[in-house]
């Protein structure tokens, strides 16, 4: 692994790391609202659950009108793992880099 390239991963980890605080900082209810890339601004929703467990979902910030969901899986050092089910039942699973995601 060459400088440049150590040093981006470092900073992508550093960026998860920040990223994934804010996430496990939230409460039942609450949002943190991001950027990712260029797609537009999206919300990362907490649910907490009587169990004490929580779950959360991103879902895109508008007002009024459809909004698509996806649910958080897991988190690593560099991605955020999703997914979310059709009509008809099938998993369509995702990862987001954690590059692309800005806390705004």
């Amino acid at each position: 692994m060459t400088k440049n390239a150590r040093t981006d991963y470092i900073n992508k980890v550093r960026k998860g790391i920040e990223i994934y605080a804010a996430i496990e900082a939230l409460k039942d209810n609450e949002h943190v609202p991001i950027k990712y890339g260029t797609f537009g601004n999206f919300k990362i929703n907490c649910i907490e659950w009587n169990s004490g467990g929580k779950s959360y979902a991103i879902n895109e910030d508008v007002l009024f009108g459809r909004s698509m969901s996806i649910d958080l899986e897991k988190s690593t050092k560099t991605y955020l793992y999703c997914y979310t089910y059709d009509l008809f039942g099938n998993r369509t699973t995702t990862k987001l880099n954690f590059e692309y995601i800005t806390l705004t």
